[in-house]
Order: structure tokens, then C-alpha cells, then sequence
């Protein structure tokens, strides 16, 4: 299955307020740019997402996940509604300090 949006987004450090292409919201939150969603239609997704950190300090999941698919929310998708699958995972002592994220249309045969 091939996602129709797949993208590392790296946080900075709070007192950083942006970095090239992508801004932050706070410390963990990515700002994505305000873009035509990818996905035109509504169909059912499945969003992948995957939270990065340097060290064991880990972030509250649930929160974290909440707020990142705010931030995608009429970006990479129209509404919430069409998220029917959902995957969160943290990696510590990553190499690199950010978010995953990967979203695959659902067919009717998935």
C-alpha cells in the first residue's frame, strides 16, 4: 500500500519558532504550512505515526498523537472523520528529534 502523504517532520527546541520549510507550534507540535489537502475526496484513511526523540523522555502519547492530527487536519486530510485506522509509536534514542507521518487511502478490500 502506497501512501498518499509520507514526510519526516523535525520539532526544534522551544526556542526555536521555525526552520526553513516547516514552523512549530511548540517544542514537539510540527506546524505543517497551510497546503491544499492531497487527499480531495473523503475517503477512509489509515494515518501512521511515528514520534521521535533523542532520548528516554517521552512525551504524553495520546496528547502528542491529538495534536499532531490537528495540525494535519484540512492539510494532508479534510476531516478527522475520515481517520478509521490509527497507529502511534515512540522511538527513544532516535538520531534525529521529530514525527513520521505516513497516510494511506483504505480501499474497500483493505
Amino acid at each position: 500500500m502506497k501512501p498518499i502523504f509520507s514526510d519526516f517532520i523535525p520539532t526544534a527546541p522551544s526556542s526555536a519558532q521555525s526552520s526553513g520549510r516547516v514552523k512549530f507550534i511548540n517544542n514537539t507540535t510540527p506546524f505543517i504550512p497551510d497546503l491544499e489537502p492531497k487527499y480531495q475526496d473523503k475517503k477512509e484513511i489509515m494515518v501512521y505515526l511515528e514520534f521521535h526523540y533523542k532520548s528516554d523522555v517521552i512525551k504524553d502519547i495520546d496528547n502528542t498523537t491529538k495534536a499532531t492530527l490537528d495540525v494535519m487536519k484540512k492539510r494532508i486530510y479534510w476531516d478527522d472523520d475520515q481517520i478509521v485506522e490509527l497507529h502511534a509509536k515512540v522511538k527513544r534514542w532516535s538520531d534525529r528529534t521529530g514525527v513520521m507521518i505516513k497516510v494511506f487511502e483504505l480501499s474497500t478490500s483493505d
